[in-house]
């Protein structure tokens, strides 16, 4: 019995460690959270202490939010999910935080917050906020995202395929052809494309043999044929 409670323990510890998953700039509804310096696309992004840049990950089913600015960090900011708020320091109720020197004269500081923290739950989408301190104490200012999640737009992709793929994490079919995101990828189409193969014909037709009108050129090529009839 002690063997095989040894062999669990043995496992258990030597279990790898969820994966994290890339960076994403968080994005809010003029853009992202913020990029002063306007070297964005990419997620080497770097704000100030009263506009800092804001990025986040899956570690797991737990929440990384990154808080990046030149220079050394004095600030304490508070990470809002939905209606709950947690502080970034160490004294937050639940999460760990992790302040990391960056190259050059950037620092960033991280909070995890794991599932079940603050109510956050990777499945449901969530509005993140940042909330900023002026200088006299008081808050400058609330910046809020668009929702996140594992998959915001239940289209079966997750959110690092969809910022690595260029496609809109907030819409199941961003080049509105009537095939889903993950559809087009399943079956190699461009999901940025509604027509991959540009046939002339949109890409649920290429997929799924659906009615659609006639390609272009198909109909002039018809037609030229008629004509010598």
């Amino acid at each position: 019995m002690f063997l095989l409670l040894f062999s669990v323990f043995l496992l258990a510890s030597c279990a790898p460690s969820p994966h994290p998953e890339p960076w994403i700039p968080l994005q809010a509804d003029d853009g992202v959270l913020t990029d002063l310096r306007g070297d964005t696309p990419g997620t080497d992004i770097v704000g100030t202490p009263t506009h800092p840049a804001v990025l986040w990950r899956l570690v797991g089913d737990d929440l990384e939010v990154r808080v990046r600015v030149e220079g050394d960090q004095e600030t304490a900011w508070i990470l809002g999910l939905d209606t709950r708020f947690l502080r970034f320091e160490p004294e937050a109720p639940c999460g760990r935080i992790d302040r990391i020197r960056g190259p050059g004269r950037a620092s960033a500081t991280v909070l995890r917050v794991p599932r079940g923290c603050a109510g956050w739950d990777p499945e449901v989408p969530t509005r993140l906020s940042i909330r900023v301190w002026g200088d006299d104490g008081s808050t400058d200012r609330v910046e809020t995202s668009l929702p996140i999640a594992r998959d915001a737009d239940g289209d079966g992709l997750e959110a690092a395929g969809e910022y690595a793929l260029g496609t809109d994490p907030h819409d199941p079919d961003t080049d509105d052809d009537g095939v889903s995101d993950a559809e087009e990828v399943a079956f190699r189409l461009d999901p940025l494309a509604s027509d991959t193969d540009d046939d002339g014909r949109p890409d649920r037709c290429t997929l799924r043999g659906s009615h659609c009108p006639e390609s272009p050129v198909r109909s002039w090529s018809l037609s030229v044929l008629l004509l010598r009839l």
